[in-house]
């Protein structure tokens, strides 16, 4: 948690960037996620912050298994155009590198007329596969290493982006967790 403590909390009050739903199995919280990451690629978010420009984001799971399977798959379907991104909001997609059949980035076409562009990233490929890349948002499709969460939000700060992560916290009382309730208790 030391980590966290400064810069973090910091982060948190300033901009209010942080958003986790956090709920039991099989309530559809992937589906609540990626909604809110379709919205902020297209630039149609009725959440109260739109992106009037096109949006460089990334979209993370556990490992590259389970980011195709499950976050791409919603996004994108099981084949290109039948997921939560419209078929024909999609412009470009990039085949991932290890595994059959992933994605490593898709460009969306966003209301200015620009192309958004979507990567996939996961957790497995370790915090350092995360630095350098100014980010508009990062959506956490279950719980990441805090050190990695942590790499996401400085990604964050020159865009003042947004985070948000869709978990159960199957882990019991994790780093990430620690760090979430002193979010939480901020705002109390």
């Amino acid at each position: 948690m030391e980590v966290c403590a400064g810069f973090c909390l910091e982060f948190h009050r300033t901009l209010k960037a942080h958003h986790w739903r956090l709920g039991r199995r099989r309530l559809a919280k992937v589906h609540k996620g990626e909604s809110r990451r379709d919205h902020e690629t297209e630039g149609r978010s009725r959440l109260g912050r739109r992106f009037e420009h096109a949006t460089d984001g990334w979209a993370c799971g556990n490992n590259s298994q389970t980011t195709r399977d499950v976050v791409e798959s919603v996004l994108l379907g099981k084949s290109t155009g039948e997921g939560m991104i419209p078929e024909d909001a999609i412009v470009r997609t990039v085949a991932g590198r290890g595994i059959s059949g992933s994605v490593e980035t898709v460009l969306v076409g966003h209301i200015s007329g620009k192309n958004s562009r979507l990567g996939f990233k996961t957790y497995e490929q370790g915090r350092r596969a995360f630095e350098g890349e100014a980010k508009d948002f990062i959506w956490c499709d279950e719980e990441p290493p805090l050190d990695v969460y942590v790499e996401m939000l400085y990604r964050l700060l020159t865009t003042k982006g947004l985070a948000w992560t869709t978990f159960t916290p199957l882990l019991g009382q994790t780093d990430l967790m620690n760090f979430y309730s002193e979010l939480a208790a901020i705002d109390a």
